[in-house]
């Protein structure tokens, strides 16, 4: 008996584990239900039922052995059965730190572009479908900081105005321009009962344009042309703009049945007959057309994607061709492994592995695209871990803003794989592929919140932005790697325990998240 009078480390390990996941979750989703779905209270929720299981069966043990003098093997018993439950439930949290921690700085591009990504854990409440849970207000204030930040300018107006400038090659926006707004509604004949468009950043931007720069409402145009847009996303703009979608597309001017954007050549021609149409306000080439527009505002959801691992800007614009053909050669174009199973000869569409995702970089490389890109805003509100059809599992409440299509893909790409849900390197493998096709500049880092870019300039704001110049202009690429310090990092936390009102900012990022959970459980 002896031996079991002094607790071993690694059971007090667990017992400290196990009370310090259950104050977690009391703690955080107590005051905010909705907070359940962030991946740290879903490994507190894991731990907490597994040492709560545990403690019963160490109470329960006791009893029977009270009662019939036999030795401690049942709660031997439930202490092993908790243990294997452990190892289960921390599989989720070895992912999140091995995104942290064990990583490659990647660079690729001459140029520095800046991304602006803006949290508050303010702007999203709870109840009801999760387009109603969010503030307005709120998320008004995240998109004036990002443009703010994103600018480098003190005025909304005035930032506004710089980006129309950055764009353009310093002129500003001329009356009449068309601006038109990509949104993502890949999952409406789902209805609410899946994930798409939310319309209160888009509101944000939209009533910006409209008040500080001039902007018609009926000179903009927020478009879905391979699936309707749904009407609670229609009753929620205020403004009177347009809404072009796959059931009034050809009253906008119709489709550019000759615009071929896959390269056609001995190598690539199953690509080359892929689809051919994209409408013709986008395109500009019928000059006849009233609806040409000047300006393209990407604004992608931030998901996962059963083929491709990740859908994010680059992928949005697939939303801007017929729906019918995009299912059949572009998805084969971006899978991320190797199984030939499921289609056929085309594995990667109509290229080889060293280029798979070239569809995507095909697409996004054309005029209609390319040079009218003026801004991307990557809705993070909500997002989901594992797939792109499904209702979204996850409220990360944050906003990406940038001006660079490949930088913005970058930085959001390592948010999600190190804040929302480890995911297959393979999946950011387009964003290199950009870079190297001249889109914009790539970088990849292990956590965004705390590993420093060298050639993406990143401005984080929570929700509050530090002091921001302009945006820099092009610098010589690095010639040095930055690499991840976890150890200073962990001793941090020494002096931050009980300094942000109970709310512990163990890894000293400027929020309270998964990773300062993921401290516990190391």
């Amino acid at each position: 008996m002896e031996n079991h009078k002094k607790p071993a480390k690694d059971t007090i390990g667990f017992i400290v584990l196990g009370i310090s996941s259950l104050f977690w979750l009391i703690f955080r989703s107590g005051k905010k239900p909705s907070r359940l779905q962030y991946p740290c209270q879903k490994i507190a929720a894991s731990n907490s039922a597994v040492f709560l299981a545990w403690l019963t069966s160490v109470f329960s043990g006791h009893w029977l052995y009270k009662k019939t003098k036999q030795h401690l093997t049942l709660t031997r018993v439930g202490l092993a059965a908790a243990i294997v439950l452990l190892v289960f439930s921390g599989i989720k949290t070895y992912k999140v730190v091995k995104s942290k921690y064990f990583w490659q700085h990647e660079v690729i591009g001459q140029s520095s572009s800046r991304v602006v990504a803006v949290h508050d854990n303010r702007s999203v409440g709870s109840g009801g479908v999760y387009y109603t849970q969010v503030n307005q207000g709120y998320v008004d204030s995240m998109v004036a900081n990002g443009i703010l930040a994103l600018a480098g300018e003190s005025t909304v107006g005035g930032a506004w105005d710089r980006l129309f400038r950055n764009h353009n090659g310093a002129v500003g926006y001329q009356s009449g321009e068309k601006i038109a707004i990509k949104v993502n509604f890949n999952n409406a004949w789902q209805g609410d009962d899946s994930f798409n468009a939310l319309p209160q950043a888009i509101n944000s931007m939209i009533n910006q344009l409209v008040s500080e720069i001039g902007v018609n409402p009926g000179d903009i145009y927020i478009y879905e042309v391979s699936r309707p847009i749904l009407q609670y996303f229609r009753d929620r703009i205020d403004q009177g703009v347009n809404f072009v979608d796959s059931d009034n597309v050809n009253a906008f001017c119709g489709w550019d049945s000759n615009y071929v954007y896959f390269e056609s050549d001995s190598n690539h021609s199953n690509c080359a007959d892929a689809y051919r149409n994209v409408p013709y306000f986008i395109t500009g080439r019928n000059s006849s057309c009233a609806h040409n527009i000047k300006y393209l505002i990407n604004v992608p959801l931030m998901r996962a994607h059963g083929m491709a691992g990740v859908t994010f800007a680059f992928k949005n614009h697939y939303g801007s061709i017929p729906g019918g053909a995009v299912p059949e050669v572009a998805h084969k174009g971006i899978r991320i492994d190797n199984n030939r199973d499921d289609v056929g000869d085309y594995v990667f569409g109509c290229y080889d592995t060293a280029e798979r995702g070239m569809p995507l970089i095909q697409l996004n490389s054309q005029p209609a695209f390319k040079d009218k890109s003026f801004l991307i805003l990557g809705d993070g509100l909500f997002a989901h871990s594992y797939t792109n059809t499904a209702y979204p599992n996850s409220i990360p409440e944050i906003l990406f803003f940038s001006q660079d299509i490949v930088a913005h893909d970058s930085v959001m790409w390592d948010y999600f794989n190190s804040h929302v849900n480890s995911v297959n390197d393979n999946s950011r493998n387009y964003i290199a592929l950009a870079a190297q096709h001249g889109l914009g500049t790539y970088e990849h880092v292990g956590d965004p919140l705390v590993n420093d870019y060298s050639r993406i300039d990143f401005v984080y704001c929570n929700p509050d932005c530090p002091g921001i110049s302009p945006a820099p202009t092009n610098t010589p690429a690095p010639t040095s790697m930055p690499t991840p310090n976890p150890i200073s990092e962990i001793f941090k936390v020494l002096f931050n325990w009980g300094n942000n009102g109970g709310e512990v900012d163990f890894n000293s990022d400027g929020e309270v998240n998964s990773f300062d959970f993921s401290w516990v459980v190391r």
